[in-house]
């Protein structure tokens, strides 16, 4: 399942980064690579702030449909 459908405090695995190379390129240099704990601390007029790797990032709804969650 995409990033986009995850419920809000739970904590998921990642599964698969899709995409080009250079949005799969950005994404793992930002640490959603395979086998990642993620979590989605909100959602904020579509956009996530996610945890993962200890670290929160913000990131469109676009790049979270290429995180697929296991």
């Amino acid at each position: 399942m995409p990033l986009t459908m995850a419920d809000i405090g739970l904590d998921y695995i990642i599964k698969a980064v899709t995409g080009n190379d250079s949005i799969r390129h950005h994404l793992q240099s930002l640490g959603f690579t395979e086998g990642a704990r993620i979590t989605i601390v909100s959602r904020i007029n579509g956009n996530f702030i996610v945890n993962v790797r200890e670290t929160r990032i913000a990131i469109s709804r676009q790049m979270a449909n290429k995180i697929l969650l296991a």
